[in-house]
């Protein structure tokens, strides 16, 4: 399966292409998966972890809300 990633190399110059060197933000545990996937290992994981802002021990990091209702899709231009 190709990516956006993958799609986006096709269509440009080797010389053209940028790739992210350091990462500041996320995890390791996160961005090892980009890592892995799209850096083939050479990205480097600078994040201070110290530093990360993480939700209160006691609350949930991920809560599902249901909201019932019934779905409209906008009408597609053109037809």
């Amino acid at each position: 399966m190709n990516s956006l990633f993958d799609l986006a190399r096709s269509l440009s110059h080797h010389e053209d292409i940028v790739n992210l060197r350091d990462h500041h933000r996320s995890h390791r545990d996160i961005v090892s998966f980009s890592n892995r996937h799209f850096y083939r290992g050479r990205l480097r994981i600078a994040t201070d972890h110290d530093s990360l802002n993480r939700p209160e021990r006691a609350a949930p990091a991920v809560r599902w809300i249901d909201v019932r209702g019934k779905v409209t899709r906008p009408p597609v231009a053109g037809r």
